[in-house]
């Protein structure tokens, strides 16, 4: 090969990596607090649970209760990319922690942006559906 074909194959490597770099993030890892009744009465352990249980199912996460203040929640997409998360939780916050993954090119505390976005939304319907409980 000459010159110039290694350097137009450099160039694309080169931008491959940009590329590649560019879909990964750092690890969100929400911690949100647990919303309080209105007549000042905190959630139990047991509803802050179900909840949580009920929120990652309707995300299409798949929920395991560990212990008292932990559920384990996993999700596949598309047969190919899996993302395992703990929930810790107590009468006052609750934290969704990364702990394992497939197919998202986690490295060194980076992880591809979808994972970040699945994250988001579960929090998101956590938020939401202990705001409905709170109501009640």
């Amino acid at each position: 090969m000459s010159y110039k074909y290694w350097r137009i194959f450099a160039t694309f490597l080169l931008a491959l990596g940009l590329m590649a770099a560019c879909s990964t993030q750092p690890v969100n890892n929400p911690s949100n607090l647990i919303p309080v009744k209105t007549n000042v009465q905190a959630l139990t352990l047991g509803e802050i649970n179900t909840t949580i249980v009920d929120a990652c199912r309707s995300r299409g996460w798949v929920p395991t209760a560990i212990n008292q203040g932990i559920v384990q929640c996993n999700i596949t997409v598309r047969g190919r990319h899996k993302a395992l998360v703990n929930i810790h939780f107590d009468e006052q916050h609750y934290t969704i922690e990364y702990a394992d993954s497939e197919g998202l090119d986690y490295r060194l505390g980076k992880i591809h942006r979808n994972y970040n976005k699945w994250v988001i939304l579960l929090g998101k319907e956590i938020d939401t559906e202990l705001n409905q409980l709170v109501l009640r």
